[in-house]
């Protein structure tokens, strides 16, 4: 069964993900600006369930999402595996689906991973699980932020993201804004925070030298990096913003504007 479908951010690549394992890339064929079919390009299989994809044209990469808890990049072009990251998920929660719940601990997927965003203006590939926010190079050769969504002590019902998007400020401007929504209604803005210059950053990124080890990339034995990525941080938010859960985010960058839904059917 077909379990996600994608598009690349210039329409030229399809990636779809399967339950029994193979990624297929279609290349999308143009009659000037019409669509007219899609060919199959190249395939990639794996022992574990492929829950998402996403496709980056520039770099000719598939950022695949495994049933395992672990993020696959791999070559279209070569059908080469390039990385693996074990994104730590200790054990499996909720679903993004809108027929799951937030004490719905009896689901047989890793549904921690709500979203990927592939970003190939500046080769960042963003994460969004349930309760933090993972950032690789495209190159898959490390982890360069982590920002992790932190419950407010008055607060009885876990609060977790649902949605992301991405808001791509103009050329002139080399941050870009990540559109997070929660389970609350509640919209977040995150940008990268990079240090002064000359002062250093002392954030530490863990990684792990060998991809194919079983524990996490964020385990406290693992060799660790100092890098001067920057921080993720939240740069605005907007609390209580829709009534309830956050379902959908879309940005209107021509007309410099930000819809968000919720499960009840409202928008702002």
């Amino acid at each position: 069964y077909l379990n996600h479908i994608s598009v690349s951010n210039d329409g030229l690549y399809i990636v779809a993900s399967y339950d029994n394992g193979i990624v297929k890339v279609f290349r999308i064929e143009y009659d000037k600006i019409t669509p007219q079919r899609i060919r199959l390009v190249n395939y990639f299989t794996q022992n574990s369930e492929v829950l998402l994809s996403k496709i980056s044209s520039r770099d000719m990469l598939v950022f695949s999402v495994l049933n395992n808890g672990k993020i696959v990049f791999w070559s279209f072009a070569t059908r080469l595996k390039h990385r693996e990251f074990d994104l730590g998920i200790k054990k499996k929660s909720i679903c993004s689906g809108i027929y799951h719940k937030a004490t719905d601990n009896n689901c047989t997927r890793f549904c921690d991973v709500v979203d990927v965003i592939n970003d190939d203006f500046d080769g960042c590939v963003t994460v969004l699980l349930i309760d933090r926010i993972l950032q690789f190079s495209s190159n898959g050769t490390s982890v360069l932020r982590e920002f992790v969504l932190t419950q407010e002590e008055e607060d009885n019902n876990s609060t977790y993201f649902t949605c992301m998007a991405l808001y791509p400020l103009d050329y002139s401007f080399d941050q870009r804004v990540l559109v997070v929504g929660d389970s609350n209604g509640t919209i977040y803005f995150l940008a990268v925070s990079v240090p002064e210059f000359g002062d250093p950053d002392t954030n530490e990124i863990e990684v792990k030298d060998n991809p194919n080890d079983s524990e996490s990339d964020f385990n406290e034995n693992d060799n660790k990096i100092i890098n001067n990525n920057g921080d993720l941080v939240v740069v605005g938010v907007h609390r209580n913003l829709l009534k309830s859960h956050v379902s959908s985010i879309f940005i209107d960058k021509e007309a410099n504007s930000i819809i968000a839904n919720d499960q009840r059917g409202g928008s702002i």
